[in-house]
């Protein structure tokens, strides 16, 4: 490992490499990384704006290969081409711009590309474009601005160019995108572009491009097809229609353009493509596919309501629809209907009102989610059937608003019915560990199963022969996986049966053997119940049940237990656990038990807080309380004269570090001694987790398990209230409430200790008493074993404590016993504290009132005495200047001016012995002088921040610096210059000085000026602007003086400068003398040779410079439009000559250069038109023929406008039409169409035949009901069946009885499919569903009853109207209570009192839970609520009142009286530092500014300072008074003990030396530990490192490589 010296200096030369290489090293991207998301070759790409990317570059957005563009782009690219004549082409390989379907920025694009034709935006414009995810994303609304990975653009414009602009809003940013840019010579012909596809049907498209040639070839193909491998159309035109395609079909095109090669043939252009376009769906039909409304290649549409009749082409056959690939939403809830979100139902028939088949749905065809409805499942393999005469399905498909999926496809196929059509859709449900029900879809009733474990052999299962639908599988082996098939039988017509295939098969999975209980809960908890539930196929159940933490075993067993179950016998406030197992049936008699799940955790309801009841907050044991809470709870005691105690066993309310909402809390109870919030506060309280938990900042608010509060109010209450904030709610709290008689002498509450320092510590506490007694030592000693201290008051600070030790302390009150003696309460406590350090540090050091020569510092300490060491900044501690018994804040004196200083405090502590211990030293705190104002004098000119500080940010400073004798000039020479360069304006300066010679800025400017890191960093690009160490300035100005303006903006800010003020008499001024020279200066004595002069054509410019102009011969502009070849005079003058031409500005051949008109003018006229190349272009005139492009006109002619127009010939143009006319060129709405059955006549009329559904006569004589199919044919059916109206299988519509009739006898009845269902007889045994009665038998037909026991005497409690047999049961004490309403315990459910009835009497009342509450009567004492008032009794009303108590009721006046009830006025207040004395009067005490003693003898002057402590200042002399110490002070007067000599300890702030100390030249130094210096290893990696490093410099200097500033 490179120690840390190794690494600073291979730091530092690898700073020093870089800056040498010229290498600033910024977040830049590098070729050789990975690509991401565009994954290209980043070689060449340029990703600033309107950087210059050559032809062969790469062209990407501002966010490069790695990062999406920017938002709120405005960004502009022009690309030209290197060689001229050549233009530019950029290829899109990768597009990701937003998209819009509407609301969009513009053209269907948020962001966007303009693209022009040329250099800039006033360039014709080609295309907005943008696109998402190459061209796989959203579409934008406009689809001319569709961008995609494959289109192009090529320059038509003169200069080659092309110009992108780029803008995008504030919201998505997308990936961008990536283009190859190519340049070359115009193409000969230019490719298509903007390839597209429209009004596309099953079997064709229009195709079209753009392009400014007129013929075409196409090549297409199934999409991904070969070019050259495809169907090839030659010749087209643009649009183009292509025919003679299959429905449901992706298909890709590509298209040349045909161009004139100028030799009167033709050549072909690089061709265009593929575009992909897919064709429509055919329509559901025989032998064709039923797929979705989205297609193959897209999702279904959101909130569809879509319905699809299927129905076969041949009369008697029907349609099937095998599903092929499904992918409908489901859902694991009900969903919209049968655990669907989304869903098919399939109808057997031609409309909705057919049998409905399924509800249906399945996600990812049957590999993704199940509907929680099971019988939805709909899966690839599965088919329907029609089952009804017509042969037809009707289909109509639901979704939602949201998660659209792939949708469906299905097979359809129609045949003959099969004599016995096989079942469908196969499911499994209710799969328990031994059974699973099966069920299927079919119309038959009866069916034969063959099932095993899953890939059995067909043939080789266990058969189950002549079941119904549904049938349940029995006697399965456990955690098993099953396959079965279903096989229906059919009736033959015969009297016998044939079955059909089968079909499956289908595959489930049992459950373990006796699956365990899932998804327990508790709900209605009560302070004694609770209703438990669990999720679970089983009936029968074992609960365990006990306490929070039972052991499983040891808890209450509860056998046979049905779910949900009643929990009964809990206690209140208590938190509870129970665990659940099923008991299952063995399959063999027996039963078998499952695990056993749990523990799930319950509390009971809290009761109200009560005297022996809990006090808990709002979320009860196992809930935190709630935000924003603001609730009031009053707690009175039972019995009159009882007082409240709350003894807290948990606490956790937020508390803060801060002020909080209140007193240190930001969740807090107020504890009041009385029955409302008016009684008196006895704390604001919080605290977290138990107390163990983070402590208010205000220390007496901690709340903790153990804080107990006891009324002392005389109506015993105490009342909380509770107050939260919206954040942070912790678990709360938990108390025990007990009522009892008040104390004689009632213990004192709410111990703390605060202001704990290393020796002492503040005890407090909460009582009424005045007088206590308290015992202490370290935690954990025995009361009665630790130390005592009596009489003492509240608060009382203990002292002489050891520091870095926990303590604990009791308190006991001492009272009065009314007897004129005392006696003591019960102690409180333990309550512990830990001490501080010994003597802990001084902290937040600070330094405020700077002036130039002295400084106020403080610090925060709890002591009063200080020792400080301060000098300049850097000093070496202990070689500074040393202030002994300082006090806080200390004001320092005699510094210098506009220096940096530093200062160490150090507290000095009482040991506890009477002797002193010094803290550790805190600092150092750096601080600057005030800078004086520069002038000869004092010789300094340093920026605002001073010698010590940067200069500020955003100044605006004037200085001027005149000198004090008159004739002397000033001179400023600057010593340190760091200002930030850069910036394009003013010098190349961020922040810089501007120097003026003389007293103001209007003055000569002499100097613009910056510079960083004293000349040694960043240079201003203008040389002229460089200021260094080194650099002076000299006023020639006649007042002598130097003005200095200084500005900075508000980014970097640098050190600033330091300069030296010096002033002395002018010397002799030099300067051009010669008064002909340009730059001739008046106030030169002496000539330089500076003098330059004005020659030839040349004159001076004013500035001391000579402006060149041009010479005799040169070229130049006279400002004559009517000459040319200005040239240069021999008087200096411009002058041309004349240009003749064509000067009329209308003709074709207008030369704007002439000057002269030559006769040589030529014109367009009639229809003729100029050619744009000082010809004429013959056009045709009004009469000859012509094409004016509209289809719809003939006879087409030149009209007089020059236009070309034909005439209309109208007709019906719809060539499906009876009467179409091919000659017609515009429809005039006469066309008439053959519908439905009808067909045309051939005279252009239409012959109306009879319609699918009009009766008919098919000419069959064994049918009926004939009518017209949906082919237009007539067929009828015959009509077999049973003919007798009292079968149970009557049919109505049977023309022929075929002896298939069955009857119902007895008490059988007819089912509504036919059949008859065979029901008990008379005297049969039977249920009559009531478990009272016995004997049940069938009575009548469809009548079952018993024998009903039970009581029979109507004046029983149970007694039971319905009972036909006594039983004995009857019973007559549960329904006895007290029947008088106005008893307080009146039971209006008693129906016979016992004698029972309590009344309230007095001043009594009822207590709402059947008992009285035993209320004082009149006279007796109370409290009426007035804190006003006293001798408080009831009245003969019942109402408390009592009388008023004068005193001084102001708790902070020195004779406030807790007594008093109502303020007299009396009251006395301690003002300034006076005190309050023990009597109630005040003590006049010195007040601020009047003198005192302090006690020391190291100070002077001492007075009461603000804080009403004596205090003086030090004692000025003191120091080290021995001339042979290193702090040797020849001004001390007194020794004060701090001298150092030679060999005494020090610290030479060097981490890496050890026994520092001080040498005989008084330095102080350290022996070197070894770990700052390098290895020969480590040395030999710094300089390897050293040489790769300049190796890559070398590399990047070879190839130019620039590493911008980003």
């Amino acid at each position: 490992m490179i120690p840390k010296t190794g690494l600073y200096l291979l730091s530092s030369l690898l700073t020093l490499t870089l800056c040498y290489a010229g290498v600033q090293v910024y977040n830049t991207h590098y070729a050789e990384d990975a690509p991401a998301k565009k994954n290209i070759s980043t070689q060449n790409v340029q990703n600033a704006q309107n950087a210059f990317v050559q032809c062969g570059g790469t062209f990407t957005d501002l966010g490069g290969v790695d990062n999406p563009y920017e938002a709120n782009s405005d960004t502009t690219y022009t690309f030209c081409p290197d060689v001229a004549g050549d233009v530019v082409t950029v290829t899109f390989t990768f597009v990701d711009m937003e998209t819009a379907t509407g609301g969009e920025v513009q053209a269907g694009c948020y962001d966007f590309l303009s693209i022009y034709s040329g250099s800039d935006t006033s360039a014709p414009l080609q295309e907005t474009a943008c696109g998402e995810l190459d061209g796989d994303g959203g579409t934008p609304s406009v689809p001319e601005s569709l961008l995609q990975a494959g289109d192009f653009f090529i320059s038509d414009a003169a200069d080659g160019c092309l110009t992108f602009v780029f803008s995008s809003d504030g919201s998505v940013q997308g990936e961008g995108w990536v283009a190859d840019i190519t340049c070359g010579p115009p193409p000969q012909c230019a490719q298509p572009t903007d390839l597209s596809s429209s009004n596309v049907t099953q079997d064709a498209a229009d195709l079209t491009w753009t392009s400014d040639e007129t013929s075409f070839d196409i090549e297409w193909g199934p999409a991904g097809f070969t070019p050259g491998t495809g169907t090839t159309v030659s010749g087209v035109g643009n649009p183009y229609s292509l025919s003679g395609l299959s429905a449901s079909t992706a298909y890709d095109f590509y298209v040349c353009a045909l161009c004139d090669d100028g030799a009167g043939g033709t050549i072909s252009s690089d061709c265009t493509g593929p575009q992909t376009f897919t064709t429509a769906d055919a329509p559901p039909a025989c032998g064709g596919f039923f797929i979705d409304s989205g297609g193959l290649d897209g999702g279904y549409e959101a909130s569809a309501d879509e319905t699809v009749t299927i129905c076969p082409d041949v009369p008697g056959e029907v349609v099937t629809v095998t599903f092929t690939f499904v992918d409908i939403e489901t859902s694991t809830a009900e969903g919209v209907q049968d655990g669907c979100w989304d869903f098919l139902s399939i109808y057997s028939g031609s409309d909705t009102s057919s049998p409905l088949q399924q509800t249906a749905c399945g996600e990812l065809d049957g590999d993704g989610s199940t509907p929680s409805v099971a019988t939805s499942l709909l899966q690839a393999g599965d088919f329907f059937t029609s089952q009804s005469p017509d042969g037809c399905l009707t289909f109509t498909f639901s979704s939602d608003g949201s998660a659209q999926k792939e949708g469906w496809a299905a097979d359809i196929t129609c045949a003959p019915p099969a004599d016995c059509p096989p079942p469908s859709g196969l499911m499994a449900s209710n799969i328990g560990g031994s059974s699973a029900e099966l069920s299927w879809a079919s119309a038959e009733t009866t069916f034969n199963i063959e099932y095993d474990t899953t890939g059995f052999t067909p043939g080789m299962g266990t058969m189950v022969n002549g079941v119904s639908n549904p049938y349940t599988l029995t006697g399965l082996m456990p955690e098993t996986s099953y396959e079965y098939y279903v096989c229906a039988v059919c009736d033959d017509g015969a009297g016998g049966t044939i079955v059909s295939n089968c079909t499956g098969p289908q595959t489930f999975t049992t459950d373990v053997a006796c699956p365990a209980p899932t998804d327990l809960a508790v709900a209605n908890e009560t302070e004694t119940s609770a209703d438990l539930s669990w999720t679970s196929v089983e009936s029968n159940f074992d609960i365990e049940w006990g306490e929070a933490g039972f052991t499983p075993g040891m808890g209450t067993a509860v056998s046979g237990a049905s779910n949900p179950f009643t929990l009964t016998g809990l206690t209140a406030a208590t938190a509870y656990e129970y665990y659940v197992c099923a008991v299952c049936d063995d399959g063999m008699g027996g039963q078998i038990k499952s695990e056993c799940t749990g523990p799930f955790s319950f509390a009971t309801a809290v009761p109200p807080p009560m005297c022996g009841g809990p006090f808990i907050d709002s979320g009860g044991l196992d809930g935190g309380y709630d935000e924003s809470a603001n609730e009031t709870v009053t707690i009175c005691p039972d019995v009159p004269g009882d007082v409240v105690t709350v003894t807290f066993t948990f606490v956790d309310i937020e508390t803060s570090n801060g002020e909080g909402v209140q007193d240190g809390c930001w969740d807090f109870l107020s504890i009041y001694s009385g029955s409302d919030t008016s009684s008196p506060l006895q704390q604001t309280a919080c605290g977290e987790l138990d107390g163990d938990g983070s402590t208010p900042s205000v220390a007496t608010s901690l709340l903790q398990a153990g804080d107990f509060f006891t009324s002392q109010s005389p109506d015993g209450c105490l009342t909380f209230t509770f107050s939260s904030d919206g954040s942070a709610q912790k678990e709360g709290w938990a108390a025990d409430i007990t009522c009892a008689p008040p104390a004689d002498c009632p213990p004192p509450s709410g111990l703390m200790a605060s202001n704990i320092g290393g020796s002492s510590a503040e005890l407090s506490w909460a009582s009424a008493e005045t007088t206590f007694n308290i015992e202490y030592d370290t935690t954990g000693f025995t009361p009665g074993m630790g130390t005592m201290v009596n009489g003492v008051s509240n608060p009382y600070t203990l002292t002489g404590l050891m520091p870095e030790t926990s303590y604990e302390y009791y308190v006991c009150a001492v009272c009065d016993d009314g007897a004129g003696g005392t006696i003591v309460s019960n102690c409180t406590g333990p309550q512990t504290f830990t001490t501080d350090v010994a003597c802990p540090a001084p902290t937040d050091l600070a330094v405020a009132n700077e002036t130039e020569t002295s400084a106020d510092l403080s610090w925060t300490s709890v002591e009063s005495n200080f020792d400080i060491e301060w000098g300049e900044a850097g000093f070496t501690p202990g070689m500074g200047t040393a202030v002994s018994g300082a006090s806080n804040p200390f004001t320092l004196t005699g510094l210098t001016a506009a220096t940096a200083y530093e200062y160490y405090v150090c507290a000095v502590c009482d040991d506890g012995m009477g002797g002193q211990i010094k803290s550790e030293c805190t600092g150092p705190l750096s601080f600057a002088t005030a800078i004086p104002a520069p002038t000869c004098s004092n010789g300094v000119f340093v920026d605002n921040g001073g010698s010590a500080a940067d200069y500020a940010s955003s100044s605006s400073d004037s200085i001027t610096i005149c000198p004090e004798v008159a004739g002397d000039v000033v001179t400023v020479t600057f010593n340190f210059v760091d200002m930030e360069t850069g910036g394009t304006d003013d010098g190349d300066c961020y922040d810089f000085l501007s120097i003026y010679n003389g007293s103001g800025t209007i003055d000569t400017l002499q100097a613009f000026a910056c510079g960083e890191l004293d000349g040694d960093g960043g240079t201003p690009s203008v040389p002229e602007s460089l200021l260094q160490a080194g650099d002076s300035f000299t006023s020639t100005a006649a007042d002598g003086c130097l003005t200095f303006t200084f500005s900075s903006d508000s980014s970097v800010q640098g050190e600033g400068w330091e300069a030296t003020v010096s002033c002395a008499p002018p010397a002799g001024v030099p300067g051009c003398t010669d008064a002909t020279a340009c730059n001739y200066d008046a106030a030169a004595t002496m000539d330089d040779n500076s003098c330059v002069f004005a020659t030839g054509c040349d004159v001076c410019d004013g500035n001391g410079g000579v402006t060149d102009n041009p010479e005799p011969g040169d070229t130049c502009d006279d400002g004559d439009a009517t000459t040319v070849d200005d040239v240069i005079q021999a008087d200096c003058s411009c002058a041309g000559m004349t240009a003749p031409g064509c000067t009329n500005a209308t003709a074709c051949n207008f030369d704007a250069a002439a000057t002269v008109d030559d006769g040589s003018c030529v014109f367009a006229t009639g229809c003729d038109v100029c050619d744009g190349n000082g010809g004429v272009t013959d056009n045709p005139e009004p009469g000859d023929t012509c094409d004016d492009g509209d289809a719809t006109t003939v006879d087409d002619v030149i009209q007089a406008d020059c236009s070309c127009a034909g005439m209309t010939a109208p007709g019906c143009t719809n060539a499906t039409a009876c009467n179409f006319d091919a000659a017609a060129t515009v429809d005039d709405g006469s066309c008439v169409f053959a519908t439905g059955c009808d067909v045309c006549d051939g005279n252009g009329g239409v012959t109306d035949n009879p319609e699918p559904g009009d009766t008919c006569d098919d000419g069959d004589a064994t049918t009926v009901d004939d009518v017209i199919q949906a082919d237009c044919s007539c067929a009828g059916m015959t009509a077999p069946g049973c003919t007798n109206a009292t079968a149970c299988n009557f049919d109505a519509a049977a023309t022929v009885d075929d002896g298939s009739c069955v009857f119902a006898t007895g008490c059988d009845t007819c089912a509504a499919d036919g059949t008859v269902v065979d029901n008990p007889e008379v005297g049969d045994a039977c249920d009559d569903g009531n478990p009272a009665t016995t004997g049940d038998v069938i009575t009548e037909c469809g009548v079952c009853g018993g024998v009903v026991i039970g009581c029979t005497d109507a004046s029983a409690c149970n007694y039971n109207p319905d009972a036909t047999q006594d039983d004995g049961s009857c019973e007559f004490t549960s329904c006895a209570g007290c029947t008088d309403a106005t008893a307080c315990n009146y039971d209006a459910n008693a129906t016979i009192d016992d004698s029972s009835c309590v009344f309230a009497t007095g001043c009594d009342v009822c207590d709402g839970n059947g008992g009285v509450t035993d209320n004082p009567e009149t006279g007796d004492t109370c409290d009426d609520g007035d804190a006003t008032t006293v001798g408080d009794m009831i009245q003969a009303d019942c109402s408390c009142a009592g009388t008023t108590v004068p005193g001084c009721t102001d708790a902070t006046a020195c004779n406030y009286d807790p007594a008093a009830t109502a303020d007299d006025g009396s009251c006395v207040f301690a003002t300034g530092c006076d005190t309050c004395a023990a009597n109630g009067t005040v003590m006049d005490n010195p007040e601020v500014g009047e003198s005192c003693d302090d006690g020391s003898d190291n100070t002077e002057n001492d007075m009461i300072q603000s804080d009403c402590i004596c205090a003086g200042t030090p004692i000025q002399g003191m120091g080290c008074m021995d001339a042979t110490a290193c702090n040797y002070d020849p001004t001390a007067t007194i020794d004060d003990g701090t001298c150092t000599f030679p060999g005494d300890i020090c610290n030479d702030n060097n981490p890496f030396t050890v026994n520092d100390a001080l040498q005989t030249d008084c330095s102080c130094e350290g022996i070197d530990d070894g770990s700052g210096v390098p290895t020969v290893g480590e040395w030999g990696l710094i300089i390897l490192a050293l040489i790769l490093l300049n190796l890559g410099v070398l590399y990047i200097r070879q190839t130019e490589m620039k590493i911008e500033k980003a």
